[in-house]
């Protein structure tokens, strides 16, 4: 057997790790998950996304044939640093603080001895999607904040196998990072909480000005406007004195005046701004789709990158008459390079094509019944087992219960897919309330997705397409909104995930079982975890989050915990 091990995050966030056995996927994790620190921001080595890789196939780091890292070797990324700086000073002293992180890394001894090979970053996204997407030629484009030098990238993927380079846009042509600063200008999170503001954005009308930040040309767009550069080259040497300025911004500022805090109220400009960021992510991402399709003349499309999870724009692009097929990674943030890292590698080492097809997203930790037990033995926690877990639980979700589900593999990517989620009755209407304030403790106006099984997507969704990954967003039938309120979003959407039961035949039954006595085949479905936390991981995460969120019960192996009962 053949074994190459994939990495990110070594000067990124996100740090992951997976493995590619004989030229498939076997195992895949962020490091977020075992260390509980969001992104594990400060912590840029996989350590022990490695360990439990090469722990789950029963092999050592010596069994490895070759190691995919998901950005650039440092040489390679300063002297592309020192070129940047002739157009952005700023960026150059920007980078030393990566190449640092690198050579902390470096010290370890994994990267003693062993041969590796660096790939450039949005290549290793566009791999991430294209070597499991199953098509043997496709349109790729991988966007994020930045990756090297590079914001977004175009390609081309034939035979399943190369990836050819059409066309990369400058991180001066960030549309990450424009969604970013919009997100920050906004009162929230940037690099962490796109999401609100893509959500916040369904409230608003993209109505005001955005000439400043951005121009449509005939190659796709540009961002290197007079009014950016006037404002960044004036005050770049600030920042050399330590002043905090962020450019972009401040062009906000100086274009849409005064920047929310982030416990101010919510407005109807602050919700037409999102909107009009909104309309840029979609606007380019259809644009860009477009120039690929007339290139290649290809109806396949893969997606990766930070900005691939905005799932509006995906659902955007899958509604245009020059795409057939998509296929979106759902570890589109950094930790996804890991495995377009690893299949890059595999694909040096071999020489052969990708065969191999992403069709879940279970490639983390399981625990088994008896691991479960004695966890809940240990911490003194009352519980019941049950054979029929799934049937037991669909009852109390029916009752209008809130349950955590901890079952199988855990997902990779930002979304629960059913095996670490928190669930609910989506046809109840106060639930969406009742789960963003009593467990989630979030805003109120957040929406919620639906799993529902893939043979019923036709009665509920327009246009259905399968959406394993939770990735994409459809509309709700006008005449379907008042049986599940709680999963549909103030206009008329939602982001499904679909569900097989070859693929989760456990929440395939549960979903079933839910079926029986609601009559609708569909869940509320979120991830399982506190704001700001990560997804949880193991057992004893899991009782940790079910103690501060106020889940009603915890449904986790075959064992069920009542909330009265010692928590």
């Amino acid at each position: 057997m053949t074994y190459v091990l994939g990495i990110s995050g070594i000067l990124s966030e996100n740090p992951a790790a997976a493995l590619v056995q004989d030229g498939k996927l076997i195992a895949a994790v962020e490091e977020e998950r075992f260390n509980r620190i969001k992104h594990s921001v400060g912590f840029p080595f996989p350590e022990k996304s490695i360990k439990f890789c090469l722990d789950y196939a029963g092999i050592e780091l010596k069994d490895v044939a070759k190691i995919g890292v998901g950005w650039v070797s440092p040489n390679k990324h300063l002297s592309k640093e020192i070129l940047l700086a002739m157009k952005r000073p700023i960026q150059f002293i920007e980078s030393f603080k990566w190449l640092k992180n690198y050579k902390i890394q470096k010290s370890y001894s994994f990267f003693k001895n062993k041969k590796i090979s660096y790939y450039p970053h949005h290549v290793s996204h566009a791999s991430s999607a294209f070597h499991v997407s199953g098509f043997k030629n496709a349109n790729i484009i991988s966007m994020d904040g930045r990756g090297e030098t590079t914001s977004t990238l175009l390609g081309k993927g034939r035979n399943s196998k190369n990836i050819k380079v059409i066309k990369e846009f400058s991180i001066l042509n960030s549309i990450g990072a424009l969604y970013e600063s919009f997100t920050d200008y906004l009162g929230f999170k940037k690099h962490s909480q796109e999401g609100k503001v893509m959500g916040l954005a369904s409230y608003g009308k993209p109505i005001y000005d955005t000439r400043d930040l951005i121009k449509y040309t005939s190659d796709g767009y540009s961002m290197e406007t007079f009014a950016r550069y006037k404002y960044l080259f004036k005050n770049w040497f600030k920042k050399l004195q330590g002043e905090k300025i962020d450019s972009l911004g401040g062009l906000l500022i100086k274009n849409f005046g005064v920047k929310r805090n982030r416990d101010d109220a919510l407005t109807k400009r602050h919700e037409n701004l999102a909107a009009s960021v909104q309309h840029i992510q979609e606007k380019v991402l259809v644009r860009l789709g477009r120039l690929l399709y007339e290139k290649n003349g290809l109806k396949n499309f893969c997606l990766a990158g930070g900005s691939s999870l905005n799932c509006v724009a995906n659902g955007t692009l899958l509604e245009q008459d020059f795409v057939k097929d998509i296929f979106i990674q759902p570890a589109s943030s950094d930790g996804g390079t890991a495995i377009g890292a690893a299949y890059l590698a595999w694909i040096d080492l071999t020489n052969k094509k990708s065969n191999f097809k992403m069709e879940t997203g279970y490639w983390g930790p399981e625990y088994t019944n008896q691991e479960i037990e004695k966890v809940l033995k240990e911490k003194k926690i009352k519980y019941e087992y049950h054979k029929d877990i799934e049937g037991v639980t669909a009852k109390l979700i029916a009752k209008g219960n809130i349950i955590g589900w901890f079952q199988g593999r855990m997902e990779i990517g930002p979304r629960a897919l059913g095996n670490r989620s928190i669930l609910a009755d989506c046809s109840n209407e106060n639930m969406k309330d009742k789960v963003n304030i009593q467990v989630k403790h979030r805003e109120p106006w957040r929406p919620f997705a639906p799993s529902l099984l893939l043979e019923a997507a036709e009665e509920y969704l327009e246009n259905p397409y399968p959406s394993p990954f939770m990735i994409l967003s459809s509309r709700v039938k006008r005449e379907k909104w008042k049986e599940v309120p709680s999963v549909v979003h103030i206009d008329g959407t939602t982001r499904p995930q679909t569900v097989r039961k070859q693929d989760n035949p456990k929440y395939y039954k549960l979903i079933k079982e839910i079926e029986k006595i609601k009559g609708v085949p569909i869940v509320l479905n979120t991830s399982f975890n506190d704001r700001g936390e990560p997804i949880v991981c193991s057992p004893k995460d899991a009782l940790i989050t079910f103690k501060k969120t106020n889940l009603d019960y915890l449904a986790i192996g075959n064992y069920l915990i009542k909330r009265q009962n010692g928590i």
